[in-house]
């Protein structure tokens, strides 16, 4: 049996890091063979690894875009209960210290390729910065998301 459409409801739910792990390598295996992934799920920090597209449903379609147009809306994702995807907070406070990042990489795939870059680009340095400011907008950073359990 060879089905060319998977569905998956909640499929890293409840899983354990490396269990986790390991089904988003399955999955994104899957992608690669050409596989059509449906995948129903609160994890933000899979499916930027995973979609192409991605639908956002609050009673109704709130979203229906690229996975990058639709994770670089922040405040909708909190709008509608969603974290926002961990390396995206990180990147976001690494600007408030002066790191030119001009697109907030959505996984750890993109992150590996933007730090990788900086640096080249820097000589084999990362510049990072602490002003005055930096304190307050940490904090402008961190309030943004409080309500959700992000240890930003």
């Amino acid at each position: 049996m060879e089905p060319g459409i998977i569905a998956l409801d909640e499929p890293t739910a409840n899983m354990d890091p490396k269990s986790r792990n390991d089904l988003i390598k399955i999955l994104k295996n899957l992608k690669d063979e050409g596989k059509t992934l449906l995948i129903v799920t609160h994890d933000v920090n899979a499916i930027p690894e995973l979609a192409d597209r991605v639908i956002v449903l609050n009673k109704t379609i709130v979203a229906d875009d690229t996975t990058r147009d639709v994770f670089v809306d922040t405040e909708m994702l909190v709008a509608v209960g969603l974290d926002v995807p961990v390396i995206m907070q990180l990147f976001e406070v690494l600007q408030v210290f002066g790191y030119p990042c001009d697109v907030l990489p959505l996984s750890i795939g993109d992150a590996v390729r933007n730090l990788t870059e900086t640096i080249e680009n820097g000589e084999g340095h990362i510049h990072l910065h602490i002003h005055e400011h930096v304190h307050t907008a940490i904090g402008a950073v961190r309030s943004k998301y409080q309500h959700h359990h992000t240890d930003v």
